[in-house]
Parts: structure tokens; C-alpha cells; sequence
């Protein structure tokens, strides 16, 4: 999942397909293979979290497009935003949670102490996710 979202975050700020699965290949990559991840868990999710740039603005593609066919750039862009965001909640994220329901042996627990690890660096960049209730 985290893959997912990093996907599309990373789309937001490149607007380049290959740029987006490099940058996600060698980030995460790595990582999930470090703790033992099963790598088609490792590679699926990073290639096709970045495919996702090509429909996300600023996508460089859908710019492309558009001025080709002498339409308006920024209705390209805005078409392809909503399709990008549902593609990655529904499509992406729906695939990740049924494999893991079908596949568990596929996929590794996390240990607990990462988790409150990840918690606690999601706060210090982001103060939204301290909102978030806690376990005493």
C-alpha cells in the first residue's frame, strides 16, 4: 500500500512515468526486499504505482496529448486527475488487500515497533497524522 500511495505522491511531482517507477524502484525497492518481501509484492505494486504519472497532473504525456490534438492542456489535465486517484484507490489498493487475503504467505507481517516507529516519522512531517488516536 505504501508503494501506492508513494506512487501517486510522486506522480504529483514528477509528471514522468519512467521518472516516477525509478524513483520508487530504487527508494522502495530495496527496503521490501531487505525484509523479506516476496518479490512479485516488491515489484508489482512499484510498477504499477508509476504508471500512474502518465494520468496525474502534471503529467507530461497528457501535455503532449493535448497539444497535439490543440485542445486545452489544462481540461487533459483535470480529465485525467479523477480517473488517476480512483485507478490507485480502487484498482491498485483492491489488488494489494485481496492478495493478501488470498496469498498471506506472500506477503510479511510488519513488526509492531516499525509501525510505531512509521507513526511517529508520519507526525514529525506530517501534524496531520498526530490527530490520529493513539494507543496508550
Amino acid at each position: 500500500m505504501l508503494s501506492i500511495v508513494a506512487g501517486v505522491l510522486v506522480a504529483t511531482l514528477s509528471g514522468s512515468n519512467v521518472a516516477s517507477t525509478a524513483i520508487l524502484g530504487s527508494a522502495l525497492a530495496p527496503e521490501m526486499e531487505k525484509r523479506g518481501y516476496n518479490k512479485a509484492m516488491t515489484l508489482g505494486p512499484i510498477m504499477a504505482a508509476g504508471s500512474l504519472a502518465m494520468l496525474i497532473p502534471p503529467s507530461s504525456l497528457a501535455v503532449f496529448i493535448a497539444a497535439m490534438a490543440e485542445t486545452s492542456i489544462g481540461a487533459v489535465l483535470i480529465g485525467g486527475a479523477v480517473p488517476g486517484i480512483m485507478l490507485a484507490i480502487v484498482t491498485f489498493s483492491l489488488l494489494v488487500i485481496l492478495t493478501a487475503v488470498l496469498h498471506p504467505v506472500i506477503l510479511n507481517p510488519y513488526p509492531l515497533t516499525d509501525l510505531k516507529v512509521s507513526r511517529q516519522i508520519a507526525g514529525n512531517y506530517f501534524p496531520v497524522c498526530n490527530t490520529i488516536e493513539r494507543e496508550p
